[in-house]
């Protein structure tokens, strides 16, 4: 008896020693970070020593994934001819045997991102001798290791009593003076 693609439980199929022999299952990567736009290859990670597997298809967040000229298959791997925003999401591999079916590990494809928000595009007011922040912020994916550097035109801001860039990026100065006037990046 074989499972419909619309419900595959996680089970373990009775095999003969030399069946298993000709299957295992490897650790397909958990987390992949594709950039958009560029080529992208989802090993299966089911091994069989045997090429005579009866079918093999591929979901996407529980939806299977049909073989076009952006998303082929070969051998057990899918390969994506251009990564689009809608490719992320979690990425299954099954593989029919007629012994049964076998599935791989779920490898979760988030896309490279890099989000950038600052004041420095903006105009922003101060009160002298008063305490003022400017922003500036990265949302990133994978997370970012962030170092950061502020300059206020071509000098590079020096972290002082005065000057302190904080955890978050953002630049704070306190006591505001008429000498801090200008453009900060």
């Amino acid at each position: 008896m074989f499972w419909t693609t619309e419900f595959i439980p996680c089970f373990s199929f009775a095999a003969t020693p030399e069946q298993q022999q000709q299957l295992s299952v490897q650790r397909a990567p958990s987390d992949v970070y594709a950039i958009r736009g560029s080529p992208l290859v989802l090993p299966c990670g089911v091994n069989i020593s045997d090429s005579r597997y009866i079918e093999s298809w591929w979901l996407k967040d529980g939806v299977r994934i049909e073989n076009t000229t952006r998303t082929k298959y070969s051998d057990l791997d899918l390969h994506l001819g251009h990564v689009l925003s809608s490719d992320e999401g979690a990425y299954k591999c099954f593989v029919r045997l007629r012994s049964g079916v076998v599935f791989s590990p779920v490898t979760r494809v988030s896309i490279v991102s890099l989000d950038i928000s600052t004041d420095s595009a903006n105009t922003v007011d101060g009160i002298l001798s008063q305490n003022v922040l400017l922003r500036c912020g990265i949302h990133s994916v994978p997370s970012e290791s962030t170092s950061w550097v502020w300059k206020k035109g071509q000098q590079e801001v020096v972290t002082n009593s005065r000057y302190k860039v904080l955890q978050s990026g953002n630049l704070l100065i306190k006591d505001l003076e008429a000498a801090d006037a200008g453009t900060f990046l």
